[in-house]
């Protein structure tokens, strides 16, 4: 059982395997930010080598030093800010919301009605003005020759 959770949890850890693959799950797939997938001259019009070469070492060049300066200042932050949102959810899933659809969802009628009869109160209170609105319209159709 614990040799288990052990691999599991290799499984799991994005540290541990191909240091080179931060992206085995590809959810970023659709992001392309290349200089082939963003930069491209079409046959028939070309610059110059050398303005191409030294565009492509420019556009290259900043990009990496962009982000990378972008995840040193926020990365960590952004991490911290997701993973609470996250553990703010989980919890708010496993606390909060399972047990309530499971109580919604048990024997108890009388606790039903009650929330039924709420809902119903409110929504009356929403829609009746829109309903007196639509029982006033009156649709008359015509047949053109």
């Amino acid at each position: 059982m614990e040799m288990d959770d052990e691999n599991q949890n290799q499984e799991q850890n994005p540290l541990r395997g191909d240091p080179n693959s931060r992206d085995p799950k590809q959810i970023n797939k659709d992001i392309q930010v290349d200089f082939e997938d963003v930069i491209a001259e079409p046959d028939g019009i070309y610059s110059v080598d050398e303005v191409w070469k030294a565009s492509y070492f420019t556009f290259t060049g900043s990009k990496n030093c962009c982000y990378r300066f972008l995840t040193m200042m926020f990365g960590v932050p952004c991490s911290l800010m997701w993973g609470c949102i996250y553990a703010c959810t989980s919890f708010n899933q496993i606390w909060c919301i399972t047990p309530c659809v499971r109580f919604s969802k048990s024997g108890c009628k009388a606790m039903r009605q009650c929330f039924s009869l709420a809902f119903e109160t409110a929504f009356d209170a929403l829609f009746s003005p829109l309903r007196r609105l639509r029982s006033n319209l009156s649709m008359v159709l015509r047949k053109e020759n």
